[in-house]
């Protein structure tokens, strides 16, 4: 596990699309989740996001966001404090066990941070 640099960001990006593509939601809401699933050189600069590699090769990563106030999105409203704001898995490795792998770094953040609560906004299928 090693920290994102700005030059992943396009592989961020084709993996957070082609994991969220693997549960074949309808066609119209990549379009709405466009700019959320678009992984910016910019946003690895200003977050903490971590890529798990296997032989070179980027296959999945998350991001610990912390918000300094809360935001509403969509009618939603994030709370104030750490949030997992993204986990996406390449396809090739869902079921493999590479989820588990991230949260359990992820939880090794935490603790090492002295998070005690992290908040999590999940898809539907994050439980498969």
């Amino acid at each position: 596990m090693r920290l994102a640099v700005t030059e992943d960001a396009g592989v961020l990006t084709d993996i957070s699309c082609a994991a969220k593509r693997y549960w074949q939601y309808p066609e119209e809401y990549y379009r709405i989740w466009q700019n959320e699933l678009t992984i910016g050189p910019d946003y690895i600069c200003k977050n903490e996001v971590w890529v798990y590699e296997n032989n070179r090769e980027i296959c999945a990563f998350y991001s610990l966001v912390a918000l300094k106030s809360e935001i509403k999105v969509g009618g939603v409203t994030l709370a104030r404090g750490h949030w997992l704001e993204h986990m996406f898995v390449r396809p090739s490795y869902i079921g493999t066990g590479v989820g588990t792998e991230l949260f359990c770094h992820l939880r090794k953040r935490c603790a090492e941070k002295k998070i005690a609560v992290l908040n999590i906004l999940a898809d539907p299928h994050a439980k498969e």
